[in-house]
């Protein structure tokens, strides 16, 4: 047992100090780049609220997210009835629509698919290659068939990514991860499992599923988006007085650009 707290100390000593000569040396660069106000105001407050905010989670109401869940098992289990037929095309007594390989064969016997096959010979059943098949049949006389198919996969894809995996914490709060490590400076979230419970890309989540989610009580849900917000940081701190001035009259950043590089007026730009 002591030589194994040893070996802990030893390697959690090593983390801290690599941790901290990696902050100096962090601390040094955005100094000599003149980060530090940033960093400092906008940053830290910013990854202190994303963490109250995945620690507090969201309410989630057990009724509605086991109806959500047994509403998208019996539209799959209807769809996978109706596209059982075409099995027989693949001579198969079972089609699953989640099968690349058997929907790049029933793809192919329409000759939607492009007939590209892989190094051993086997037909291509990528996602690049059943995605672009599948959209060449929206014009098609067989379109409704093969709609559900996107359907099926659509709800197979609710259901197992983001229904299956929640189970509120013992508060009754479902919790993601959210993190500020993007490259862009963009929220992202993320699944997280924990002993007390599992939560969903909260980001991801179809709209039509989140309605499982519910405000406390006393508390309403509001829609808001910090529009353009990159940009908007971006002409504050290098005082781009066109983008400011586009701002302060409620116009798109995107459209004053696109005037300036197109040659366009702005009734043009938005149409």
């Amino acid at each position: 047992m002591s030589i194994m707290n040893a070996t802990l100390l030893s390697y959690n000593s090593r983390d801290c100090v690599v941790t901290f000569e990696a902050y100096q040396d962090l601390m040094k660069e955005m100094a000599e780049f003149g980060f530090l106000d940033v960093y400092h105001n906008i940053v830290l407050p910013l990854g202190e609220g994303v963490y109250r905010m995945q620690m507090r989670g969201m309410p989630c109401d057990r009724g509605r997210l086991e109806k959500a869940k047994a509403d998208r098992l019996t539209e799959m289990s209807r769809l996978r009835e109706e596209l059982k037929p075409l099995g027989n095309l693949i001579d198969s007594d079972d089609y699953n629509p989640n099968s690349n390989p058997q929907t790049a064969a029933v793809l192919r016997s329409f000759g939607y698919h492009s007939g590209r096959t892989t190094e051993k010979g086997a037909l291509r059943s990528d996602k690049l290659e059943i995605v672009g098949a599948l959209l060449r049949t929206a014009s098609s006389d067989s379109a409704p068939l093969f709609q559900k198919i996107v359907d099926y996969r659509s709800a197979s894809k609710d259901y197992g990514t983001f229904l299956k995996p929640i189970e509120p914490w013992p508060d009754g709060c479902v919790r993601a991860r959210f993190l500020t490590t993007a490259r862009t400076g963009r929220l992202q979230s993320r699944k997280w499992s924990t002993p007390w419970g599992c939560g969903p890309e909260f980001q991801n989540l179809p709209d039509d599923l989140r309605y499982v989610f519910c405000a406390p009580p006393g508390w309403v849900f509001i829609n808001a988006d910090a529009v353009q917000l990159e940009l908007v940081i971006m002409a504050n701190e290098a005082g781009v007085t066109k983008w400011l001035d586009a701002i302060a009259r409620g116009e798109s950043i995107h459209v004053v650009n696109m005037m300036g590089v197109m040659g366009v007026t702005y009734g043009q730009a938005i149409e």
